[in-house]
């Protein structure tokens, strides 16, 4: 049996901050993406809030220094103070959250196809589809870039967000099964 190969980057939960309503971050390099990566996903959980926000950045990191600034962010997804939101430099879409509960993930799976351009998205808090993001039509091209070698992972806000994140991506796999 031949199957293809996947990559996973998961951070479990950010340093503490030393001081209320203070920014933390880390940052976490992404293997080279190649031309057989088909499908890109993130979950990420966390504690919502009307004053956290949560987001995860992913870019090239061209200044080399481990940090990915934001003139070298290409997307950025997550919470921010009551609503999931996605952007880039130039838009930003946000949507609300469906039920009260606190405790929320978000789920972002993107298709790609053999040259590499972003085909399908969905995105769902829990099992819930989100209205709101780019998702009928055409998906931007911005939701994706084999040149991205970092993510960014920010978190702040006084309420603790207690978050967890999962970034895979996926080979096109093949598989042959010989009996």
């Amino acid at each position: 049996m031949l199957v293809g190969l996947s990559s996973a980057a998961v951070i479990s939960e950010l340093p503490a901050s030393a001081f209320p309503d203070t920014e933390v971050s880390t940052n976490l390099a992404l293997r080279s993406w190649d031309t057989n990566v088909r499908t890109f996903t993130l979950t990420l959980e966390l504690t919502a809030s009307a004053s956290n926000n949560v987001q995860v950045a992913f870019g090239c990191d061209r200044s080399g220094d481990g940090d990915l600034a934001p003139g070298e962010t290409g997307f950025v997804l997550g919470w921010d103070c009551g609503a999931w939101f996605m952007m880039n430099a130039d838009d930003r879409f946000t949507t609300q959250p469906p039920g009260a509960a606190s405790r929320k993930t978000l789920t972002f799976a993107l298709r790609l196809d053999a040259d590499g351009t972003p085909v399908a998205l969905a995105v769902k808090d829990g099992d819930t589809a989100l209205d709101g993001f780019p998702v009928a039509g055409a998906v931007p091209s911005w939701l994706y870039s084999p040149t991205w070698n970092r993510m960014k992972v920010t978190a702040r806000g006084v309420d603790p967000a207690a978050e967890s994140l999962r970034v895979s991506l996926l080979d096109d796999g093949v598989r042959i099964i010989l009996r």
